[in-house]
This record gives structure tokens, sequence and C-alpha cells, in this order.
């Protein structure tokens, strides 16, 4: 089993039960979005030359890329609850 067969299952299912629960927008295609996932895991984050390139570290990489993520994929109840959950996870 490769990198892509671990990691398709998961994007699928936070897509599934996001869309269900309302907070993860539905006019998009799950395919297509779930190879993108995956082409930006491996190509970029597991890059350390990418990183590297613009003196970044994967921890910073990987903030960027999920703030752009969120701010398609989620929708307005989406965004108000990825806020909640980082404020949350600030306080600690």
């Amino acid at each position: 089993m490769d990198l892509y067969d671990l990691i398709r299952p998961i994007i699928e299912e936070i897509i599934t039960k996001g869309i269900r629960e309302k907070v993860i927008r539905d006019d998009f295609n799950k395919q297509v979005f779930t190879e993108m996932v995956f082409c930006i895991v491996n190509d970029i984050i597991f890059n350390q030359e990418f990183a590297d390139k613009f003196s970044l570290s994967r921890s910073e990489v990987m903030e960027t890329i999920v703030r752009i993520f969120v701010g398609g994929l989620l929708t307005d109840k989406g965004r108000v609850a990825y806020k909640a959950i980082q404020g949350d996870s600030l306080k600690k």
C-alpha cells in the first residue's frame, strides 16, 4: 500500500463528514480535491527543499497551505468553527 492509498480514505472521510455537517462546501469535485491534497502533501510538505527555498519550516509551509484550503473549502459556518478551534488551541 502506498502513501496515496493511506491518505485518500482519510481525506474522503473528512470531506464527507464536513459536507454532511455543512461546514465544507459541496460544490467541488471531491476526486480532484483529494488528488490535489495528495500532491501537496507529497510534493510540498514532505519536501524540505521547498521549505528551505523560502526559508520556512515545514510547519510554516503546512500552516500556510491549511489557511489557503480553509479559506476556499469551508462554508461560513465552517469558518466560524475553524476560528473557534484556532482560538481554543492558542489558549492551551
